[in-house]
């Protein structure tokens, strides 16, 4: 379980794909959440498991398995 803070951004790649691009200036493909979260812009702290051998459709960067989260 990771925990990570970030800007929610929606990157219009292969039908779309939700992005946490992160404070440390990494970027992870979100899988889960829910409409209050998935904001473009919107500040949050994310706690998930990341997917490490995993890639999305996306191939903007590791998938974080969205699992709670804190906005702002």
């Amino acid at each position: 379980m990771v925990t990570i803070k970030g800007t929610v951004v929606f990157e219009d790649l292969s039908g779309g794909v939700w992005v946490l691009a992160a404070d440390d200036g990494n970027r992870y493909q979100m899988e889960g959440g829910d409409k209050k979260l998935l904001k473009d812009g919107q500040r949050a702290t994310v706690s998930g498991e990341l997917a490490s051998d995993s890639m999305g459709i996306g191939m903007v960067g590791e998938i974080l398995r969205v699992k709670s989260y804190v906005l702002g």
